[in-house]
């Protein structure tokens, strides 16, 4: 397996692992390239996430605008999305990903959470 590091041209005719951030990853691919994306973003948790020695800092004041991109270049890489989400941030980036991606209007009967805590309201 060939490993590239994020930013280097990348050539997909074996298998391939591209270390780095995936927005830039993302960037060096063609569209349209694979049958399914997947994406495993920060999950804004708000606090350093460590491995050893690498260590970032998961919190984003503008969380929807930090995964909008990643989204929009994921559904031009495979015309599909998936991805997987801290608990507390998956009914928020679920709606905020419909949202960017043309799926749902924004406002639907689910609320974020902080709004109603994700449930329907009454009528």
């Amino acid at each position: 397996m060939r490993t590239l590091v994020a930013g280097q041209p990348a050539v997909l005719d074996d298998d391939l692992l591209i270390a780095g951030d995936n927005l830039a990853a993302m960037a060096t691919l063609p569209d349209g390239a694979f049958d399914m994306a997947y994406l495993d973003p920060p999950f804004n948790t708000g606090n350093e996430q460590r491995r050893g020695a690498l260590a970032y800092a998961d919190a984003f004041a503008d969380y929807a605008g930090f995964l909008a991109p990643r989204l929009e270049r994921v559904r031009e890489l495979s015309g599909l999305d998936v991805g997987s989400t801290d608990g507390r941030e998956k009914l928020s980036r679920g709606l905020k990903a419909m949202r960017v991606l043309g799926v749902a209007a924004p406002g639907g009967p689910a609320t974020e959470p902080g709004t109603g805590a994700g449930r329907v309201p009454k009528r």
